[in-house]
């Protein structure tokens, strides 16, 4: 039996966190969805993040991935911030 809605646990971290006001939020999503659905959802809610959302990398159970990757219920969902280095 396939879901109506998707249940996704998001974690914020370094910018982000502070964008989003919270380390961690639960978020509802249509079934299907994918990595740019819930960037475009978190970004109706925190304005900053919109603004952020091109330098974030996203992990999907600690996987970086691309945007255009379909999400799953129960899925975590990690906005990670750019890692400099030399």
């Amino acid at each position: 039996m396939r879901v109506k809605r998707l249940k996704v646990k998001v974690l914020y971290f370094g910018p982000a966190q502070e964008a989003a006001g919270t380390a961690a939020e639960f978020v509802l999503l249509g079934n299907p969805a994918f990595v740019q659905d819930l960037i475009s959802e978190v970004s109706k809610n925190h304005e900053e993040l919109d603004r952020m959302k091109v330098i974030l990398k996203v992990a999907v159970n600690k996987e970086v991935v691309d945007t255009n990757v379909e999400l799953h219920h129960g899925d975590e969902i990690a906005f990670l911030p750019p890692v400099a280095g030399g």
